[in-house]
Parts: C-alpha cells; sequence; structure tokens
C-alpha cells in the first residue's frame, strides 16, 4: 500500500516538473515573438533561393592589376521583396493617366427585353435559368390564349440556356441568342 503513494508521489512529481518546462518553454517563446522580433513579414509566394558562392577567379595579367579594381558584387538578400503597399515600404508613385474620351453608344450592348416562351398542358409554368438572379432561378410565366406560355425576361447579349418547368417538372435544356 505505500508503494503504490510513493509511486503515485513520484509521478505526480514527475508530472509536474514537466508542466513547469512546458508553460516555461511556451512564456519563452510568447515573449520573443512579442517584445523580440521585428514586425512580421509576409510569406512570400516564392521559394527562397540559396545565395551560392562564387568560385575564386584566377589572378589577373599584371597589365590589368594597373586599373583600379571594381568592387565585389554585393550578395542578394534572402528576405523576400514585400509587395507595395505594405506596411513599412513606401509605395513607388506611378504616373497618372488621363481621363479617355467615352466610346461610342454603338460599341457599347444594350440590354433588350426578350421572350421566352414554351409550350405544354400544364397548370403552372416556369422559365429557370442562372441569368434569373433576383428570382432565385426561376420565374413565373403566363399562358396566353393561344395556350403558350411566355414570359420576358431582360438581358444583354449573348447566348443563355434556360428550361421551362411544367407542374415542377424540369423540361429539355434549350438555348437562346440574344442579339
Amino acid at each position: 500500500m505505500k508503494g503504490g503513494r510513493r509511486l503515485w508521489a513520484i509521478l505526480l512529481a514527475l508530472d509536474t516538473v514537466l508542466l513547469l518546462v512546458s508553460a516555461g518553454s511556451l512564456a519563452g517563446t510568447a515573449w520573443f515573438r512579442i517584445f523580440e522580433s521585428p514586425a512580421p513579414k509576409p510569406v512570400s509566394a516564392a521559394r527562397r533561393v540559396p545565395v551560392r558562392p562564387q568560385a575564386p577567379q584566377p589572378a589577373a595579367p599584371a597589365k590589368e592589376a594597373a586599373k583600379p579594381a571594381a568592387p565585389p558584387p554585393q550578395p542578394r538578400s534572402l528576405e523576400p521583396e514585400l509587395p507595395a503597399g505594405s506596411p513599412g515600404v513606401a509605395a513607388p508613385s506611378l504616373p497618372r493617366r488621363e481621363a479617355e474620351p467615352a466610346s461610342a453608344p454603338e460599341a457599347k450592348s444594350k440590354a433588350r427585353a426578350v421572350e421566352f416562351s414554351c409550350r405544354g398542358k400544364a397548370k403552372r409554368m416556369q422559365l429557370r435559368g442562372p441569368f434569373l438572379v433576383r428570382t432565385k432561378g426561376a420565374k413565373a410565366m403566363t399562358r396566353g390564349k393561344d395556350g403558350v406560355w411566355r414570359s420576358k425576361v431582360i438581358l444583354l447579349p449573348g447566348t443563355y440556356r434556360y428550361q421551362c418547368s411544367a407542374d415542377g417538372k424540369k423540361g429539355k435544356v434549350r438555348t437562346m441568342a440574344v442579339p
């Protein structure tokens, strides 16, 4: 019985020591990150390339010794370049652009009212398509005296895919070209 208590006491002491060591390590890391490190730098998507030392060059002939020697090339920094607009980096001055003249009205495409029509015997018909954003992809159609279901939608020029849904059953996918 006493051996069991002694074992638990030793395990409790070891657990306390491990807790204190890990807490001290965590506190030291936090202290270093907060007070001793410079401002955080953004991570660059480019891979860091280590600078390779250059091989020593053979001695120059005596004639070239009279010329002043060029300064040795400076090694490239391993620090990533910060993008313009980052904290601590002055943004380069950009050239001013003058306003461009407005283009002719004929060049701009204008939205048009387009009529979609579907045939079928149904109590309720809906026009379905991804271009019907405001109505969550569906718009109710009205039946004419001739039995054809119609709906008008204002669209920009382009090609649109749509379906006619009769009483909740989806129909064949069709395309409409708007000039």
